[in-house]
């Protein structure tokens, strides 16, 4: 998706694996339940999507890691100094899902944004600490992050933090050493074989989590409600941007009660897409978000100043925390914008690892 100035040039380029899940979001407005709104959230994403990969594309890979360091550093400080100083930003009252009182959430609106963007923070400060052999700043800052996300009590991002930085650790080192990528490919088969071996017993398993309303701090009451929306409405969903906050419109209204009318997402960023643009934008925005750019970040060939392991790592994050948080074309979200960064990062990378290869070279 290319938009042009008057005299020719390229006002932005989004990645092309986005440009198939854009398309059929905008196609969704034909069947979306208020399409007044969905068109302007529509827009909305996608201005936010052109202007993020328009600002990465104008600048070199070091330029953006170098902006985005900073960024986060401010941020840090921004949230601790609204802890010490601004009450409320400790979260005192309870979550109204959750239950949860005193998860810190900072300068943000809640404590699992907060705790999502210091995840992201935690993997770039770690990664740029041992990039630089700086571990005096690198360590205070990392810790000073690490103790705000354990703060939060989002134990959702922390724990997908870790497992994120780990795997971007051996995604590094198994794409140069092809011991360590027969390693990592008999462990992935391994443990695929042994999930389809304990399939039922897995399936009992989840079942009995799902019938829980306390379990995953009441995430399972509303994933019960958009399960049961997306069994009737399979394909198609109800439009993007069209099954939460549309008032008495909202499908929520039809299929849940109570507390859940008042949430404004699922609480899983694939059940979110499920419903907003069907089971076949599921398997488009899957294919656009997940697959091929892990494919790219784990097996391409990236240029001397790109990080396989810092890559792999945020998106990797990415894709995890949306199994229990919503993030993916969520135009407000900041680690959704953050993910458009590294998204970027990595079409250009990859771009620019194949002109070198073909004989051609520009700059990233």
């Amino acid at each position: 998706m290319r938009l042009l100035t008057g005299n020719g040039r390229v006002l932005g380029q989004t990645p092309r694996f986005l440009i198939p899940t854009l398309d059929w979001c905008w196609f969704s407005l034909s069947w979306a339940i208020d399409p007044g709104v969905a068109f302007r959230r529509i827009t909305y994403t996608t201005m936010v999507i052109l202007s993020v990969t328009y600002i990465v594309e104008l600048l070199p890979y070091r330029r953006v890691i170098e902006i985005l360091f900073g960024v986060f550093c401010i941020v840090l400080l921004a949230d601790w100094i609204a802890v010490a100083v601004f009450p409320p930003a400790t979260g005192l009252e309870a979550d109204l899902v959750s239950g949860v009182q005193g998860g810190w959430r900072g300068i943000h609106l809640e404590k699992n944004e907060a705790g999502a963007v210091s995840a992201m923070c935690l993997v770039l400060f770690v990664h740029e600490a041992l990039r630089a052999r700086s571990m005096k700043l690198g360590l205070i800052i990392s810790i000073a992050c690490g103790i705000f996300l354990y703060q939060t009590h989002s134990k959702t991002s922390g724990g997908f933090a870790l497992v994120s930085l780990l795997i971007g650790a051996v995604a590094s080192r198994a794409y140069s050493k092809p011991v360590i990528r027969r390693v990592v490919s008999f462990t992935v088969l391994a443990s695929v074989a042994l999930l389809i071996a304990e399939s039922d017993e897995i399936s009992r398993y989840a079942e009995i989590l799902l019938d829980d309303p306390a379990s995953f701090t009441g995430r399972t009451q509303i994933w019960a409600m958009v399960m049961q929306f997306a069994i009737d409405h399979p394909l198609l969903g109800a439009g993007y941007g069209s099954f939460w906050g549309l008032g008495d419109n909202s499908p929520a209204y039809y299929y849940g009660s109570g507390w859940l009318t008042t949430v404004y997402e699922a609480h899983d960023g694939y059940l979110d897409l499920l419903v907003g643009i069907g089971g076949l934008g599921l398997a488009i925005a899957v294919f656009d978000l997940v697959v091929r750019p892990l494919y790219k970040a784990f097996s391409s060939p990236l240029p001397p100043e790109a990080s396989r392991s810092l890559l792999c790592a945020m998106l990797v994050f990415v894709c995890l925390h949306n199994l229990l948080e919503s993030s993916f074309l969520d135009r407000s979200n900041p680690a959704w914008v953050i993910a458009l960064v590294f998204y970027s990062l990595l079409f250009k990378a990859t771009a620019q690892a194949s002109s070198v290869a073909k004989g051609r070279t520009a700059p990233i």
